[in-house]
This record gives structure tokens, C-alpha cells and sequence, in this order.
């Protein structure tokens, strides 16, 4: 029955396409619209754990503060809050998981602005890392880059302290356009080494695994943005799995993390899922399972 229904909600929002001010009406009509609005300001900080059996010694408690789909330039008035727990968390990173425009189409002066007002109070001790998402155009990831941003556009970077190093990798947007090139953003990556992977979308995750990423950082979904109780999330708008489509999952050894996101999609409302910021502290030990 569950799975009927949640297949005809599938249908009823993807496939006939309904209009956004359709939506907005039936949740107005039925007094929902308000409760919705609400949680969508409601950004929650979360705090995580993660150990890793082959996280390097020097490693143990390094700190990712990770943002995803902050759909910036939208109606949502979300900046102090996202200002004052950027500013309540410093991180060894600040990471980056792309969608930060919400329109599709016109000019981008608005996300730069915000993203920069944002990046002011943000306190990293080895820098910000992007890769690009569904919603952003290769120029507006230029102009970002701009604003001391280390974009990831198929490539890696190298992070070490003393001897010891771990790799951030970022891939090119893989959903839509599926610019994504995961050999070559490993070509110069050890194979034995601790991978940190940064990607819009869970999409890769086979590919992930058989190239021996430790931790897949990723977004897009918003976490379903509507979830439905025992149900879970109406939409998810990813290839993969429905494990894959908020928190942690792991497949095959490889720990993954999907964020819901900052900001939202389609309609500013949110149930029964929270926009979040998230921080990781890494560990040394076995590796965690979700």
C-alpha cells in the first residue's frame, strides 16, 4: 500500500509536472503553506563522529564543516541564521556541495553577493573547497573561485600535516549535464591513501567504491524536502538508492554522507526534514557503519 501510494505521489509531481503555484495553493488551501515557510528558516547545526580505519594518525580530529544547496538568491531569509553558525563553528574546511543559485536562468550578482557575505565570517584553517551543482553555470563556479573559493572542477587536492596526507577529490556536476570525471580527478592520487570524495550527487557511488573513496560527501536531494511520516520522502530526484537520499549509508567499505541541504527547491516549505549544516570530526579507529 505504502509503495503505491508513494508511487502515485511520484507520478502526481514528476510526471504531470505541477505547476509551483499549484502547489503553493493546495498547501495555502489546507493551512500548511505557514508551517512549511517555518521549518524551511529552521536550519539545524549537526555535529558528527566519523571514524575511519585508515584515517592518517596526524588526521585524528580534523574537522568538515560541509554546506549543500544553499539555493542562495532565493526568498528564503536564511543569511543570519547561516551567518551565525558559521561564525559559532570554525572548521579545518569549509566544503562546499554545490546548487548555490536558485533561478535557472538571469543574472547571478545576488548569489556572489550573499555567498561573500556568508564566506566573511566562516573561520577555516586550511581553506573552502566547491564542486559545481545542477543549478550553477560554469561562469558563475569562475567568479566564486573568485572569492578565495578552491573549486574542484575533476580534481584533487592534497591536505598533509608533517608526513601524513589525505586527498580531497571533487567531480564536475554528475547528474544533469553529467560532467563528472572521477578516473581523472585520481589519476594523481595514491591508491593506498585516506579519500575524501566531494560530488553534487550520490550518482557515483559504484565508481566511488571501486576507486577506494573513504567518505562520499554529497547533496541535491535536499533530503526529499517533503517527507511524509513512515513514508519517507515523496520526491527524491536521484538515481540511486532511497538509503541515498539523506544522512549517512555505506556500500561496499565506502562511508557516505547526503546532506539535506540548506536551503529548498521548487516551493520554500519543509516537513519532517530540516536544513542542516553539517560538521564531521574524524577519528582514527574502526570504520564506521550506519
Amino acid at each position: 500500500m505504502k509503495s503505491r501510494f508513494r508511487k502515485s505521489l511520484k507520478i502526481f509531481y514528476e510526471r504531470l509536472k505541477v505547476p509551483k503555484h499549484l502547489i503553493r495553493f493546495t498547501l495555502h488551501l489546507f493551512g500548511l503553506y505557514k508551517r512549511g515557510l517555518r521549518n524551511a528558516h529552521n536550519i539545524q547545526f549537526e555535529h558528527y563522529d566519523i571514524s575511519f580505519a585508515n584515517l592518517p594518525p596526524a588526521f585524528d580530529g580534523y574537522t568538515l564543516l560541509m554546506m549543500s544547496d544553499l539555493h542562495i538568491d532565493s526568498e528564503l531569509h536564511i543569511i543570519p541564521k547561516m551567518k551565525q553558525l558559521l561564525a559559532e563553528a570554525p572548521a579545518d574546511v569549509l566544503l562546499l556541495l554545490g546548487d548555490y543559485r536558485y533561478r535557472l536562468t538571469g543574472s547571478y550578482d545576488l548569489v556572489l553577493k550573499r555567498i561573500h557575505d556568508i564566506l566573511q565570517v566562516a573561520h577555516t584553517r586550511d581553506g573552502i573547497y566547491a564542486v559545481r551543482g545542477n543549478h550553477d553555470p560554469p561562469e558563475l563556479m569562475l567568479h566564486i573561485s573568485e572569492l578565495g573559493v578552491r573549486l574542484l572542477n575533476n580534481e584533487s587536492v592534497r591536505l598533509c600535516k608533517g608526513e601524513d596526507c589525505i586527498y580531497i577529490i571533487g567531480v564536475d556536476e554528475p547528474h544533469y549535464d553529467k560532467a563528472d570525471d572521477l578516473p581523472k580527478a585520481t589519476q594523481h592520487v595514491p591508491a593506498d591513501v585516506f579519500k575524501i570524495l566531494l560530488a553534487h550527487t550520490a550518482e557515483i557511488y559504484r565508481q566511488a567504491a571501486h576507486l577506494g573513496i573513504g567518505f562520499y560527501l554529497c547533496g541535491h536531494t535536499h533530503g526529499g524536502q517533503i517527507r511524509l511520516k513512515k513514508i519517507g520522502p515523496i520526491i527524491t530526484n536521484v538515481k540511486a538508492p532511497r538509503r541515498f537520499v539523506k544522512g549517512f549509508w555505506t556500500y561496499r567499505g565506502m562511508t557516505g554522507y547526503t546532506s539535506a541541504g540548506v536551503g529548498t527547491s521548487a516551493v520554500p516549505v519543509r516537513y519532517n526534514c530540516p536544513p542542516e549544516i553539517v560538521l564531521f570530526t574524524l577519528k582514527k579507529g574502526k570504520n564506521a557503519t550506519h
